[in-house]
């Protein structure tokens, strides 16, 4: 009895040590989880595609309009402005002129960057 409870809490012991995956979790307000120089890529990627297959000049996602001004950049308009974009090396800007609008906008320009990722991953 003793030998089988030692060879039952070694092999406990073993499933509780394996790291299945080694990532962070995606948490959709926080760009330090989502955002990164290659999920930046990713994400260009997908929305250029998007634009190509629609035959439009931008990707309209949860009614934003997604435009990429150069390789480097996505911007997010709406009625015709840009609110925010996000760029490689920096990560998410807001273009809004008061600290209420700012958070908003960046909280959901990330929110529709790690969205897109997210679905991109799955």
């Amino acid at each position: 009895m003793k030998t089988l409870t030692i060879i039952l809490l070694s092999v406990i012991t073993t499933l509780g040590c394996v790291n299945v995956k080694n990532e962070k979790p995606m948490n959709i307000n926080n760009t330090d989880t989502c955002f990164s120089k290659a999920n930046f890529d990713k994400v260009y990627k997908h929305v250029d595609a998007q634009i190509k297959n629609e035959d439009n000049s931008f990707y309209e996602y949860d009614s934003y309009q997604l435009y990429l001004t150069d390789t480097t950049t996505i911007a997010f308009k709406k009625s015709g402005y840009t609110l925010a974009k996000i760029t490689k090396e920096k990560g998410t800007t807001s273009l809004a002129k008061n600290a209420k609008d700012n958070d908003k906008l960046l909280n959901k320009a990330n929110q529709i960057f790690c969205d897109i990722l997210s679905k991109i991953k799955n």
